[in-house]
C-alpha cells in the first residue's frame, strides 16, 4: 500500500525518493518522522532500504528524527 500510494503522488516520473521527502504535513513533519512517531517500523524500513531518504533531514522547524 505505501509503495502505491507514493507512486500515485509521483504520477511514475520516477522521482520517489524526492517526492516522499518533500511532502509535509500541515505542522511540516515529513513521512519519516511520521511514521516512527507511530512506530510503523515497516513504512520506516520502506523509506530508508527502499526509498533511501535522508534519515538525517529536518522538519520545518529544524527538529531532526534522531536527536
Amino acid at each position: 500500500m505505501c509503495a502505491g500510494l507514493v507512486r500515485a503522488l509521483d504520477k511514475v516520473r520516477g522521482r520517489l525518493q524526492e517526492v516522499v521527502e518533500a511532502a509535509r504535513t500541515d505542522g511540516g513533519i515529513w513521512a519519516l518522522q511520521l511514521a516512527a512517531g507511530n512506530e510503523q517500523l515497516e513504512v520506516c524500513r520502506y523509506l530508508v532500504e527502499g526509498l533511501r531518504v535522508d534519515v538525517n533531514a529536518a522538519d520545518d522547524e529544524g527538529m531532526f528524527l534522531f536527536c
